[in-house]
């Protein structure tokens, strides 16, 4: 528990959720998981969850869904619903990870295999219900116009790499470990730069994009997402 903390939160709090996360998984591996009146719907802010979805996986994260994953409920008087996020944790992923299949700029992270620390199987059921599927493909689409677009991911990359252009080099000068292979990056660290590093990235996050834009589809309604 972050809040409470873990010796303030009470028994009943304790109670509270767990039973909410319990009827959450069993609804989730019902026959009407997806059914509006007593399926997830009811349960979740759903809308968190396809954002949480979106960034974790157009940033491949290994350490998203089943390590490093803060969730939270609203109060029972504000509906008590789950939320998923905030999210938090990237230092191995976009694409700064050399096991996990993170490396690749094709397939879903939710889909890990792991058996020491699985991913809850509710994100890959979710794929099941049309609703969700279409919900995420209108979300996707929405954010792709405009903070997601190629040239917005591209600006903001540039200008991030622009604002660290004179302290990197007094840091590899400080810590000299461009070029030298720190585990777990993928990539062959060989003749490293920095500007080469930018560019590699800008072209992970390019090829990433393109495979979710030809894998997430649906049907967007007027809407929108729940």
């Amino acid at each position: 528990y972050d809040y409470p903390k873990d010796t303030a939160i009470t028994s009943s709090q304790q109670a509270y959720i767990k039973n909410a996360l319990d009827s959450f998984e069993i609804v989730m591996s019902s026959d009407s998981f997806a059914s509006m009146s007593i399926g997830y719907p009811k349960l979740i802010d759903e809308g968190s969850f396809i954002d949480y979805l979106i960034i974790n996986e157009l940033s491949k994260n290994p350490d998203a869904y089943r390590i490093s994953t803060y969730m939270s409920m609203d109060n029972s008087s504000n509906g008590g619903k789950l939320h998923a996020g905030p999210v938090w944790d990237f230092g191995i992923a976009w694409n700064n990870c050399n096991y996990g299949n993170a490396f690749s700029s094709a397939g879903w992270q939710f889909q890990l295999s792991d058996t020491t620390y699985p991913t809850p199987s509710w994100w890959n059921r979710f794929m099941y219900d049309p609703n969700f599927v279409n919900n995420l493909y209108c979300r996707w689409h929405q954010l792709r116009q405009g903070i997601l677009s190629n040239d917005s991911l591209n600006s903001y990359i540039d200008s991030s790499a622009n604002a660290l252009n004179e302290s990197e080099s007094r840091n590899f000068i400080q810590w000299p470990v461009l070029g030298a292979y720190i585990w777990p990056n993928p990539q062959n660290q060989i003749g490293a730069t920095y500007q080469g590093e930018v560019t590699d990235l800008k072209n992970w996050v390019t090829n990433r994009i393109a495979w979710m834009d030809a894998t997430i589809i649906g049907q967007c309604s007027a809407l929108g997402v729940k």
